[in-house]
């Protein structure tokens, strides 16, 4: 995930934005499914 992120450009936040907002839900929805 961290090598993805690299290879992603810098110019397109909006895209690197996007992975990292998915990065957090998939770590949420892990959290919840580990909690509960």
């Amino acid at each position: 995930s961290c090598s993805f992120h690299l290879v992603v450009p810098v110019s397109s936040g909006s895209f690197r934005s996007l992975l990292r907002s998915l990065s957090v839900v998939s770590y949420f929805l892990r959290f919840v499914s580990v909690k509960f």
